[in-house]
């Protein structure tokens, strides 16, 4: 029998929306037939074990005691601040306004580890600042797509031998309401997570709905970033090596959000972030550079710092 400490974390907001929905399952155990009659999204994946959803809180009260009682959350709080001192850590889902990122301030004021669902800002002032807060306060971060953790990227990440040196490719997804950052950052990351984020440049060659990212590396590689609103749903990854070339298509939802879980559990654990900040920074610095490059037609130009 384990001995390690009951990790107790918060979920602040976002219970009417996907993501909130999909973490309270792999770390609770929920009554399936309630989440059914709620018509929430089946997430099999139980992370449970040593830690769990102890206290929510939601703009809409009794959205959050519906959901604590189908999944044994034992505090629903009115005001999300006083989450402090009660959990380990704190969740801050997606709530599909782009301002859930602002419910993050009294937690990384307050040291906590923290959960920020992407993208972490739509503006480069706000993720500078809420960064340098957490620095400050020494609390640790996590903000990114989940699809950083797609099982189907393993074996290259794994074995950077397996297509020799990669040349090129590119990575395509769906854009949803919201637009290049709110939706782009998913085939983004999914690149970052096998080939990096050294990039010189980035020019937006798309149009509204339809963004097409070309990405200069600093080593002269090309890549490409789709994100586009006619597409069926999906992302994939395809990449051009010296010894062969492979399409990754990104299936398994239960294993991309559960590694992300399990990554944030080990920060709660470790205070360490698995992503460092200024990987976190060069994400949206992208993705907002795309969004310019989109209107006015040009390039945008990175310094050697970032």
């Amino acid at each position: 029998m384990s001995s390690a400490k009951f990790i107790k974390l918060g979920l602040v907001g976002g219970l009417r929306h996907y993501h909130a929905q999909v973490f309270l399952q792999m770390l609770n155990t929920c009554n399936r037939k309630m989440l059914k009659a709620m018509d929430w999204p089946e997430f099999t994946a139980e992370i449970g074990g040593n830690a769990g959803i102890t206290a929510v809180w939601d703009e809409d009260i009794e959205v959050a005691r519906t959901a604590a009682a189908a999944c044994n959350i034992g505090t629903v709080l009115e005001r999300r601040e006083d989450m402090l001192g009660l959990v380990d850590g704190v969740l801050i889902p997606d709530d599909c306004t782009m301002k859930h990122q602002q419910s993050a301030i009294p937690f990384l004021e307050g040291g906590i580890p923290t959960f920020i669902d992407k993208p972490l800002s739509r503006d480069l002032k706000e993720t500078e600042q809420l960064l340098a807060l957490a620095e400050h306060h020494g609390a640790p971060v996590l903000s990114c797509s989940a699809l950083r953790y797609a099982k189907e990227t393993e074996d290259i990440r794994g074995n950077p031998q397996l297509l020799g040196e990669i040349i090129t490719g590119g990575a395509v997804g769906i854009q949803a309401e919201g637009g290049l950052i709110f939706y782009g950052i998913h085939p983004l990351e999914l690149l970052f997570s096998v080939i990096g984020s050294d990039i010189k440049s980035v020019r937006n060659s798309g149009r509204e709905g339809e963004d097409f990212l070309i990405l200069t590396y600093r080593d002269g590689r090309i890549f490409t970033v789709a994100s586009n609103a006619k597409v069926k749903p999906g992302f994939n990854l395809h990449l051009f090596g010296s010894r062969g070339q492979t399409l990754i298509n990104v299936t398994d939802g239960n294993y991309f959000y559960a590694e992300m879980l399990r990554a944030f559990l080990g920060m709660v654990t470790s205070g360490k972030s698995p992503i460092a900040a200024g990987e976190t920074l060069k994400v949206i610095k992208v993705l907002v550079a795309g969004e310019h490059s989109g209107r006015n037609g040009k390039t945008v130009n990175f310094t050697s710092g970032g």
